[in-house]
């Protein structure tokens, strides 16, 4: 007997089924490497988690939102899905991108460049990747996608990863409002990305900057402290520590970020290290192993308890425990120092070895800061002799001969610019003054760093001009200038002092004034500052002030003289002629040397 066949109809929900499964198969066979460098999240933050950043987070966070805002398309209008946040390392870029999402309530996609191209080697592997990436994201749709690192996918310096970033210009001009992406690409690295990328995020480019003053940067570190607060030391307040880390080289929320964590291990290894000592109980063996395996931390616990004597309150350490020992300003200072590079340290150390034991002539003293943001003082020093037939009238040593733009390495003549300008226009003073050419002379300049010797490598841009115009007064005068007194800005024809870097101001780091601070070898008291830095920078100047060093602002080069020099300016040009009368060296002084000595 035979059987009845099943009759089988299929509907169109069935094919639509089986769409979103064979759709859902193919996602699932995206690039293993794809998948590797994707971190899938929800969020939980908010607005509250943000310190400072008034003038854009408000306009980014609301911007977003309206791009998943599906009450726009009605209204007729289009926001675009893609943001390009900009800025220094660590200022806040992917939380505000967390935020946007947690407010949104929709998904989180963050990806690194590159980890998403390492190991990309093969012929379109790359593309290939990119294109997945995309298809994966519209699949977790709504959701933002943070590129992070977004410079090594969008950089086109050769042909290969020019068709990289032809495919993710594609993939960005597809993105509509209806598929309910938005992308948000980050970057420190602004000089790598082309016009026509930057084009595609028009107009949602933002700079995200560090705080920009102390009430900015006390919000980031409340923020951070508040997680704390029932481990605090009444003694603890944001404006306390704000300051600390201001003077010792914070220079971003995620260095602050990681120095309250550093401080919070530092106290608990120091419990640690308490009970440790107390479970040990008699025995010496016992003992001596705990002290040797805690020895550094049991050794701060002492430091502190010492602290909590002077208060009167007497503690041992066998009654230490989180409820009646407190973080304490101790504990960030210790812990500013235990995050502080070695390579830093040593750089300081050198630079401030290189400070001569007492004041001579042709010696001043300038700052520098490094790649990393930290800062000290810089040893100049000049000379002046005879110049030789066919001689440059200025040199250089211990300058920069090269830097980095992007990925390509350019010639720098920046310091030696600098110097050409401080000797010019040491020449034209002279000369309307006391009308002495220094025409027959020869100046060079030796600018000390740790950096002095390295091929390629030494002191670049024009901050040491100001520095340089001063030691060579320093030594046409035979006048020395004393150590403490150090100085920075650049130097125009007209000796006016124009602005530099490293003084902090509107986000900017001030590294310059952290070596200061943090200077050993001599005890900094007057430092002569552009009046354009000294005034786009209160906080930074008031941080310096309240050590006790005398801050002068400085428009005009011999505004500084009666400070260096205790003379004015006709003072010194006296001064100079006398000196280069005692040279007895050839000075052309409208060729008579009666005329020196005023008897022509």
């Amino acid at each position: 007997m035979g059987l009845d066949r099943p009759r089988i109809t299929a509907s169109v929900q069935d094919f639509a089924i089986a769409a979103r499964n064979v759709k859902l198969y193919s996602e699932q066979e995206k690039s293993q490497e794809v998948t590797d460098a994707v971190y899938i999240m929800k969020p939980k933050v908010s607005r509250e988690d943000l310190g400072g950043l008034h003038d854009v987070k408000n306009k980014i966070l609301n911007h977003v939102a309206l791009a998943f805002n599906p009450s726009m398309a009605e209204l007729g209008q289009q926001s675009n899905p893609r943001f390009f946040l900009m800025g220094p390392p660590g200022t806040g870029k992917t939380l505000l991108a967390m935020v946007a999402a947690a407010e949104n309530n929709v998904g989180f996609i963050k990806v690194r460049g590159g980890e998403l191209m390492s190991g990309a080697n093969y012929m379109g592997d790359p593309e290939k990747r990119v294109k997945d990436l995309f298809g994966l994201v519209r699949q977790k749709s709504p959701c933002i996608l943070l590129l992070d690192e977004a410079d090594a996918i969008f950089w086109g310096g050769d042909p290969s990863s020019n068709k990289i970033l032809a495919q993710v210009k594609a993939e960005l001009s597809e993105l509509r409002p209806e598929d309910r992406v938005v992308v948000i690409a980050t970057s420190n690295k602004e000089q790598l990305i082309d016009q026509a990328t930057r084009d595609r995020f028009e107009p949602n480019i933002y700079y995200v900057h560090p705080p920009l003053n102390d009430a900015e940067w006390n919000e980031v570190v409340a923020i951070h402290l508040r997680r704390l607060q029932q481990y605090l030391h009444p003694e603890i307040d944001a404006a306390k520590v704000t300051k600390m880390f201001r003077r010792q080289r914070v220079l971003s929320p995620r260095g602050v970020s990681e120095t309250v964590s550093e401080a919070h291990r530092l106290w608990a290894s120091e419990i640690a290290a308490a009970k440790g000592v107390t479970e040990a109980g008699a025995s010496e063996l016992a003992i001596r192993n705990v002290t040797t395996r805690f020895e550094e931390d049991i050794e701060r616990l002492d430091a502190a308890l010492k602290v909590y004597q002077q208060e009167g309150t007497t503690l041992k350490r066998g009654e230490v425990n989180q409820d009646n020992y407190r973080i304490r300003l101790f504990h960030f200072e210790q812990a500013i120092s235990s995050l502080e590079s070695l390579e830093d340290k040593e750089h300081r150390e050198i630079a401030e070895a290189l400070i001569l034991s007492q004041a001579i002539p042709g010696v001043t003293y300038g700052l520098y800061t490094s790649e990393r943001g930290s800062g000290g003082i810089l040893t100049i020093q000049c000379t002046l002799r005879p110049i030789n037939p066919g001689e440059r009238h200025v040199s250089v040593t211990g300058q920069a001969s090269s830097m980095m733009m992007g990925q390509t390495s350019v010639p720098d003549d920046s310091v030696i610019q600098s110097a050409q300008n401080a000797v010019e226009a040491v020449r034209s003073w002279l000369w309307s003054k006391i009308r002495v050419n220094l025409a027959k002379y020869h100046v060079h300049f030796q600018i000390r760093s740790i950096l002095e010797g390295a091929p390629g490598a030494g002191v670049s841009g024009p901050s040491a001009g100001y520095a340089m115009l001063n030691a060579l007064i320093s030594e046409l005068s035979n006048t020395p200038i004393t150590q403490s007194k150090v100085m920075t800005g650049s130097i125009g024809l007209k000796m006016d002092v124009g602005p530099v870097g490293g003084l902090g101001g509107r986000g900017r780091e001030a590294g310059k004034l952290v070596g200061i601070l943090k200077a050993e070898k001599v005890k900094i008291t007057d430092l002569l500052v552009p009046e354009s830095n000294h005034r786009s920078a209160p906080d930074e100047m008031k941080m310096v002030q309240d050590e006790g060093i005398s801050v002068h602002p400085i428009t005009n080069a011999q505004d500084g003289w009666p400070i260096l020099f205790s003379m004015t300016s006709e003072e010194l040009a006296r001064k100079v002629r006398g000196a280069l009368l005692d040279r007895e060296s050839l000075v052309d002084i409208e060729s008579t040397s009666s005329r020196v000595l005023g008897q022509g």
